[in-house]
């Protein structure tokens, strides 16, 4: 059985509403961090699924910190590759909170996966 191997090219943008602007932004200052453990000491900077077979389901978890100063609402997760499902997040995101997110990916065709993940959501002041 052929293999469809992900390259370790899934990075995570976050953006932020800029109520001036009346737009989502990419984040100049990203103010989350992304962790492989609970614990946060494995940091995260793009994910890899591993190898999979065509049709065969591969799932990822990690953990998002804000540790800016305000708190994002209105959280939505999204990937432009119809293969990666978004399977849970967090709707808001406290300041100094960790939310968990989980991710499957399903190959459909023998194919690396190249895909940006977006993080979006608004920053309100305390």
């Amino acid at each position: 059985m052929r293999q469809a191997s992900s390259s370790r090219n899934l990075f995570i943008y976050d953006y932020y509403y800029d109520e001036a602007k009346e737009e989502s932004v990419l984040s100049s200052k990203p103010e989350l961090a992304y962790y492989q453990d609970f614990e946060q000491k494995k940091p995260l900077g793009t994910i890899d699924f591993g190898e999979a077979d065509v049709e065969e389901e591969k799932t990822i978890e990690f953990y998002v910190i804000n540790f800016g100063g305000k708190d994002l609402r209105n959280v939505a997760v999204t990937s432009r590759n119809k293969d990666v499902t978004i399977v849970e997040h967090p709707g808001e995101l406290p300041v100094g909170i960790r939310g968990h997110v989980k991710l499957k990916w399903k190959p459909s065709i023998d194919n690396d996966l190249t895909d940006v993940l977006i993080i979006k959501g608004t920053y309100y002041r305390k």
